[in-house]
């Protein structure tokens, strides 16, 4: 197991049958297969390749919480990014 720092406030806590709240973008054999507030807990064969202070892309299971607690998202194609998309509505609700 390895521990992430990004947890609930990062990606939903919304579960769909045994599906991992969020994958590795890279296809490494790995999931967030459980949150706390503040941090992920990471299961699988390749979390002992992960090194301290790694920067990950994940795949979020549910988007539409992470997209309300983001200030930004990194928008790509086929893993390769393509640009920072401002996340405008964030906190505007009157």
């Amino acid at each position: 197991m390895a521990l992430i720092d990004a947890g609930s406030k990062v990606f939903s806590s919304d579960k769909v049958g045994d599906e991992p709240y969020a994958r590795p973008l890279d296809g490494r054999d790995f999931a967030v297969t459980r949150l706390s507030e503040e941090h992920g807990f990471l299961t699988g064969s390749d979390v002992d390749e992960l090194e301290i202070g790694q920067v990950l892309q994940m795949i979020p299971l549910h988007v539409c919480p992470v997209v309300n607690l983001s200030e930004g998202l990194l928008r790509g194609d086929a893993g390769e990014m393509i640009s920072v998309l401002a996340v405008e509505g964030r906190g505007c609700v009157t």
